[in-house]
């Protein structure tokens, strides 16, 4: 058998539910294949997964690194590359946040208990879809704009997170830990990142389900 291209539906479910069409890009080492896919698509919603490789990025594997799929990496930092360049709006979740930050020249705590010692359990192993903890949004951000809301209830299931934020990229939410809990890019139409996973909670209050609407929003204008 080849190789299985999937992703896990609850990604799909909000996008379908309010109004939109998901395509599912595979990963393969094609550079332009992700050109043409990308230009070729209105937005790009980059998912959760298993790490981003550091050395990709100049950096080197730690102690608490979990393990890296170098497909995964090679296709999505393709597609975030070009989906920038082309100015389509973006939506990076979990992962997500943490490529995109790294593909703008900024940096990731690779296991949050050896570099963060004060933080509380970001992946405390709740079943997915449990509120754990809840970020503080900047006033005036995007996500501020969007949800109208300085303080969310999330679900938390990760053990990276940003550390130094990239070029062109601000801080929009932190936890009560200081872990950077979203991201986005004020130079484009719509960068988002966020740390927590709003496709498992989208259902449960309205501010993550107005993340999915501002999105594909965002994704008509263009």
């Amino acid at each position: 058998m080849g190789p299985h291209f999937y992703i896990y539906g609850d990604y799909v479910r909000p996008i379908v539910e309010l109004g939109a069409a998901p395509v599912i890009i595979p990963v393969l080492r094609d550079s332009d294949f992700y050109a043409d896919s990308i230009s070729r698509v209105d937005g790009l919603m980059l998912i959760g997964g298993v790490d981003v490789n550091p050395f990709l990025f100049g950096g080197s594997v730690e102690k608490g690194f979990g393990h890296c799929d170098p497909e995964k990496d090679f296709g999505e930092i393709e597609m975030t590359r070009a989906a920038l360049e082309r100015d389509i709006p973006i939506l990076g979740i979990c992962r997500g946040i943490q490529l995109l930050n790294l593909i703008r020249g900024g940096t990731i705590h690779q296991h949050i208990p050896d570099d963060i010692p004060n933080a509380f359990k970001h992946n405390p192993g709740f079943p997915p879809g449990t509120f754990s903890h809840h970020v503080t949004v900047e006033k005036g951000s995007l996500l501020h704009k969007i949800t109208g809301k300085e303080k969310i209830a999330v679900d938390s299931s990760h053990h990276q997170a940003v550390d130094s934020s990239g070029d062109g990229l601000v801080i929009s939410a932190r936890s009560s830990d200081g872990v950077i809990e979203a991201l986005e890019m004020p130079s484009r139409s719509f960068v988002l990142g966020v740390q927590w996973h709003p496709e498992r909670i989208w259902r449960l209050a309205a501010e993550h389900r107005l993340i999915f609407e501002a999105f594909i929003k965002a994704c008509i204008k263009k």
